[in-house]
């Protein structure tokens, strides 16, 4: 009886230190996982000693993988729609403040009225543009957001200078910038060094980087109107020679459209009234090689 006994404990200790094990792994595997959903996720600036104002640039620099950015998320005291510009540029945004010809617009958007907090902590609102950038590996790129009509403001951290590491989550790293507090883009007016955007960098890990030509050709064509409610049309600077395709991409990434494009004709109309309400991305592809030669955004209302 008393082997029986001993022997009955003996096995529920082992079955007890196997379920421990097992609970200890379990845990760990989940930790790591978790770990890892925050990589390659979102970067979040932290929100300190706020400051108004109507735009700003900031600096980002991927450590370990190419990363593409997604969009980005800002905070605000004051609350209003307002309609944006963002612009992108390869290397830092110093010394290139006022000059636009150094910067590509990714895109624009009308009406955005994020949620509003007096004070930090503060709630962070996505803009509506998907910016779809991919930035190199060790690469430093920069982003221009600008108010460019409406009420409101954006918020920043006063008083960090500029090039300090702001944020750093071991895969992205954001750089104290500047802010614009004019009313028109690249305005040397209401300009002040030493301060940082504060808000979200929603990113993913993992793409190519176009090459510089076909940075360049983001200029290849011109697409209006936008918003539109039944047709955009494009407008080629250039006859294209070689086969076209054409593709429109929705906010969250899904290809709704690709078709042959006639590359020959110097204006080409589209029918978009089937669409639903929202902002889309069209790309041109080379039919040759699939490199995307070209894009513009516009919203379909």
């Amino acid at each position: 009886m008393v082997f029986c006994i001993f022997q009955k404990y003996t096995y529920y200790t082992i079955m007890n230190k196997k379920l421990l094990i097992a609970l200890f792994v379990l845990l760990n595997a989940s930790a790591s996982l978790k770990g890892q959903s925050v990589a390659c996720d979102s970067l979040y600036s932290p929100c300190t000693n706020t400051i108004s104002t109507n735009g700003f640039y900031f600096d980002l620099e991927p450590t370990g993988s190419n990363l593409l950015i997604e969009h980005i998320s800002t905070m605000s005291q004051n609350p209003g729609a307002r309609d944006l510009e963002i612009y992108w540029k390869t290397g830092s945004h110093v010394g290139f403040e006022t000059d636009p010809g150094a910067w590509t617009l990714i895109g624009t958007t009308a009406g955005f009225d994020p949620d509003t907090t007096i004070s930090c902590p503060m709630d962070v609102t996505p803009i509506p543009l998907q910016l779809n950038t991919c930035i190199p590996d060790g690469q430093i790129s920069s982003f221009y957001v600008m108010k460019v009509n409406g009420t409101g403001s954006f918020e920043a951290n006063a008083d960090v200078s500029a090039g300090t590491i702001v944020a750093d989550d071991g895969t992205l790293i954001l750089y104290a910038g500047q802010i614009a507090s004019g009313y028109s883009t690249f305005s040397s007016v209401g300009m002040h060094n030493d301060h940082s955007f504060q808000g979200a960098i929603k990113y993913s890990c993992g793409c190519t980087p176009l090459s510089v030509t076909e940075n360049k050709s983001q200029n290849l064509f011109s697409l209006y109107p936008s918003p539109a409610s039944r047709n955009i049309t494009i407008d080629l600077k250039k006859i294209i020679t070689e086969p076209v395709i054409l593709r429109m991409i929705d906010m969250t990434g899904r290809v709704i459209l690709t078709s042959d494009f006639n590359g020959n004709n110097l204006s080409n109309s589209i029918d978009i009234s089937a669409f639903s309400n929202g902002l889309y991305s069209v790309q041109l592809i080379s039919g040759t090689n699939g490199s995307v030669i070209g894009k513009k955004l516009f919203v379909k209302n």
